[in-house]
């Protein structure tokens, strides 16, 4: 047996840029953004700068229909970084396949990228079992070809920095025989069969990623994997500093010689931490074997791994990205029960990030591997199955990153196969009945069909045999808890209870085990009998402790509710979209109530808590109810709207009008009647009604009717009114004579993204829908991007301003977690929302302010106040600042005039005849109230 990946090691080399202007070693030649679509995410590249330069970035098609696809401006901050926000992948690649990216300093330096694309990005992390060779996996030695679109990119092994690193290091020895040329730098499917990389590049990432994208069945595009691992390595090595101190591994040396550099934090500083702003759509993690000697292994690695996930993602900024870990293999060649050494119970631990109701990580799934022996020529703790091992999470990542719904189509099974679940029985509860001494185990729906006993089968690298043929019975899985030890079941004594027409899914029964008071399932190193379903996934080794009756289904409906009552001002809450996209769950959810709380924005009027696109999965074949998606909401969404409403905020959902949403889950065409009893029940304050795609209805409102009567109905019999804000209605003279009637907010516009001409545009957009606006019905400008990258602190506030005084629901959308003092400042200041939140005079025809003035360098804005005076908001179109002038006559105002500055909170005096704002910063604004002089 040869040394897993005993290479000799070889500088890898990519040179650093002496110019200003520079950015991490993942951007460059074929390069791979990530896709929004089916993912809702955008693309941000970030990179240095002198302190205050201006940073150009172009995006320019390539070919014969090559364009300018994208243009984007960004100032670098005090400490010289920067970061913008590109604009969908769609509307890029509509000029052309492939693209050049372009980033130029103000004060000189150049980078620029070549033949990038969008796709889906992966990071494939961890240790050796992340880096056992497709040359050693792959039956009989043949490599399956990549697809021409796929792309590599490997991490050079680096241990070298202090603290979190801006880039790759390049002063270490560290691509071994993936060979220098091909390290450190993107690499295309057809250079890496070619160069050998292929052929020493993670079997499980490439295998997983080509099988997921084969899987997902529409919308398959380019894969980027990035493969940041290193063998040996501890988990405490990978996580980043401050995250998991308490879990016990930080002071414990690791037991595998010769270790790797294992101090805390030192690998996610120099190999992750470059690719921390670099968006993806999941992340797949092998690792363990280092950290199973450790006191108490499984309590430390489940609180490792837990802090891992909530620190990696945290890091991102995009929400909480999908998460695979793959469970430790047998360590063993041979059937061996867990000795002392930890592994069955780390095995245990990577078990607890299945999402699971008031559970700490959702949008994740594990991968079993006990199951499958064969030894590589590495070991039997490096089994060659690794297509199999693919093969699960391909179809995981398919469901959980995708949201693509079965049947899943194997096309590289022989023959084909459809594939009716894409995990193996997942536990939702285990019960002890005392009256027959038997213990229950009960399985969420659409896991458990088709159970059934499985052999552990499999072949060694030389040929030998690695099977334990007809569930041995030397050493059943179950065991049970009686008297303080744990005893085996007979197999005899397990049997599968049948499920029913209605209800499918089977469930477990071990009878002969009185007085038990807790379950476990393949706690042994080598299990030698598995429990697949119909599809041939197997059950996770688990443990359980017993309640006293039987095992109640999963995501039960909790009981009672809170309603709300729809508030006359424009809506203020917060909406996942622009910042999470679709990586939005209940952990999040709850996280985000918690922090609106801590920053006093519950407080400050910010009440409605929103849920935007793919919260949902499918909808009951029967009654055609929506039904939640259990991966990201695994309690059910009355449950999460209960806890929603006891914290003191209303609940918000998204739906589509047509029959699929954007990101192609189910809409509500044709079902707005079943959905809106549905979203009564769960306690639903607030529906954003979108388009989307597929088919609808012939005429624009017809589906915001029929919620607005199926919502009727539920204020009828719950005395709870939801509101609806639906999509779009941008014609003052079409759908702007009746939209008032048929929804309480409506967008003006396309969707917002962070830069300032998208901003303009739809704060114009808003202006010019003044006449649809009436009291309680408001133009919605979109949802704020107010701490997202793409505007400066400036651009913010002039953002934020017109907002306010057009009377646009004020939704935030921004990462709470890193959420700065300067943008609390925004989203805080009493005397802006208050004009936001003003009705205006009695009698007045809508709250919204009036677009006065508008030249190629400003922008004038004027609102009549309920109070009396006015407020009126001056906005500099131009890249310098410049002084401007208000007219009282242009705001309505007569006479002299006490004017206040709304960003100062201070008076600036009484003026006669009209006010000069001297410096006000270009793209800024100056936001100013005038009102009579109380000495007058």
């Amino acid at each position: 047996m040869r040394p897993l990946f005993a290479f000799a090691w070889a500088w890898c080399v990519v040179g650093r840029r002496a110019d200003a202007v520079a950015l991490p070693s993942w951007f460059g030649d074929d390069m791979v953004l990530q896709t929004n679509s089916g993912s809702g995410l955008r693309s941000v590249l970030n990179g240095r700068a002198a302190p205050g330069e201006t940073v150009t970035i172009t995006e320019e098609g390539e070919g014969p229909r090559g364009t300018l696809a994208g243009n984007y401006t960004v100032t670098a901050d005090a400490r010289g970084a920067w970061e913008v926000t590109l604009a969908p992948g769609d509307r890029v690649h509509a000029h052309s396949p492939l693209i050049t990216v372009t980033v130029t300093g103000s004060r000189g330096g150049v980078a620029v990228a070549r033949h990038t694309t969008r796709g889906d990005v992966a990071l494939c992390s961890g240790d050796d079992n992340m880096l056992l060779p497709l040359r050693d996996a792959a039956p009989g030695g043949a490599l399956p070809a990549p697809p021409a679109d796929m792309r590599f990119f490997v991490v050079p092994w680096s241990a070298a920095g202090k603290g979190p690193q801006f880039d790759i290091s390049h002063n270490t020895s560290a691509c071994g025989s993936v060979g220098a040329a091909s390290c450190g730098r993107w690499v295309t499917a057809g250079e890496a069969a070619a160069s050998g990389l292929l052929a020493n590049f993670s079997a499980v990432c490439y295998l997983t990623m080509r099988r997921a994208v084969q899987m997902r069945q529409q919308g398959a595009g380019p894969v980027g994997m990035v493969l940041a691992a290193w063998a040996g390595s501890s988990i405490r090595s990978w996580l980043p500093e401050g995250a998991g101190v308490s879990c016990g591994l930080h002071s414990v040396a690791p037991p595998l010689p010769p270790p790797p550099p294992s101090a805390a934090s030192v690998l996610y500083n120099n190999m992750v931490h470059p690719f921390a702003r670099m968006s993806l759509s999941i992340v797949l993690w092998a690792q363990g074997r280092a950290d199973v000697a450790v006191p108490s292994a499984g309590a430390a690695y489940a609180c490792a791994l837990t802090a891992l996930v909530q620190s990696w993602r945290a890091a991102k900024n995009i929400g909480d990205f999908p998460f695979i870990a793959f469970q430790l293999p047998a360590a063993h060649a041979s059937p061996a029960p867990c000795r002392p050494d930890g592994v069955c119970d780390v095995r245990l631990a990577q078990g607890s990030v299945v999402p699971a109701p008031h559970g700490a990580v959702d949008i994740s799934g594990v991968v079993a591997a006990y199951d499958l022996p064969g030894a590589s020529p590495h070991g039997a703790a490096y089994p060659r199955r690794q297509g199999e091992l693919a093969k699960r999470a391909g179809v995981q990542i398919a469901r959980i990153a995708f949201g693509t719904l079965p049947p899943y189509v194997d096309s590289e099974a022989a023959p084909p196969s459809r594939l009716a679940s894409y995990t193996g029985p997942q536990v939702a509860g285990a019960g002890y009945r005392s009256a027959a001494g038997a213990v229950s185990v009960a399985f969420a729906p659409n896991s458990s069909q088709g159970l059934r006993w499985a052999d552990v089968t499999g072949v060694n690298w030389d040929g030998t045999n690695a099977s334990c043929t007809l569930c041995c019975a030397g050493a059943p899985p179950f065991e049970v808890r009686q008297d303080g030890a744990w005893t085996r079941v007979p197999n005899a004594n397990v049997a599968f209870t049948p499920g029913t027409p209605s209800a499918p899914d089977q469930g477990l029964l071990l009878t002969g085990v009185g007085g038990a008071t807790a379950v476990r399932f393949g706690y042994q190193d080598y299990v030698e009998c598995a429990v697949h379903n119909g599809d041939g996934f197997p059950l996770l080794p688990f443990v359980r402790e017993l309640n006293q009756t039987a095992a109640a289904a999963r995501g039960a409906p909790a009981a009672g509710g809170r309603g709300g009552r729809q508030v006359a001002p424009p809506s203020m809450g917060y909406n996942d979209w622009n910042y999470a996209h679709a990586n939005i769950d209940e952990a999040a959810v709850m996280e985000i109530a918690g922090l609106m709380e801590k920053h006093g924005l519950r407080a400050a009027g910010y009440t409605y808590l929103n849920l935007d696109d793919a919260w949902m999965i499918s909808r009951n074949a029967t009654t055609g109810a929506i039904i939640p998606d259990a991966v990201r909401f695994p309690s059910g969404m009355k449950a999460v709207a209960d806890e929603v409403h006891a914290r003191g905020f209303k609940f918000g959902l998204y739906t589509a009008a047509k029959q699929f949403t954007c990101q192609n889950r189910p809409g509500s065409y044709l079902h707005e009647a079943v959905d809106a009893v549905t979203y009564c029940d769960w306690g639903v304050d607030y529906l954003k009604i979108d388009l989307c795609r597929g088919a609808g209805y012939g005429t624009q409102n017809a589906s915001w009717l029929l919620f607005q009567k199926g919502f009727q109905e539920c204020a009828a019999r719950t005395g709870r009114a939801a509101l609806t804000s639906v999509s779009s209605c941008g014609d003052p003279d079409g759908c702007g004579r009746w939209v008032a009637g048929a929804a309480d907010n409506w967008r003006v516009a396309n969707d917002i993204q962070a830069d300032w001409g998208s901003v303009v545009n739809n704060a114009l957009a808003a202006a010019k829908m003044k006449p649809a606006a009436a009291p309680g019905k408001y133009n919605d400008a979109d949802m704020l991007q107010v701490g997202n990258p793409g505007l400066s602190i400036v651009e913010q506030r002039a953002h934020f301003s017109m907002w306010c005084i057009l009377t646009s629901p004020l939704l935030i959308g921004t990462n709470l977690v890193t959420i700065s003092n300067d943008v609390l400042s925004i989203l805080l200041n009493e005397e802006a929302v208050a004009v936001n939140q003003d009705l205006g005079p009695s009698g007045a025809s809508s709250a919204q302010g009036d677009l006065v003035r508008r030249t190629d360098e400003e922008l004038v804005f004027v609102k009549r106040l309920a109070a009396g005076g006015v407020a009126a908001l001056l906005v500099n179109l131009q890249d310098a600042a410049a002084a401007m002038t208000l007219p009282f006559d242009v705001a309505g105002a007569t006479g002299p005039q006490e004017v206040r500055d709304l960003w100062a909170h201070r008076s600036l005096g009484v003026h006669t005849a009209s006010y000069t704002a001297p410096d006000v910063a270009g793209h800024g604004v100056a936001f100013l109230t005038l009102s009579e002089p109380s000495d007058i």
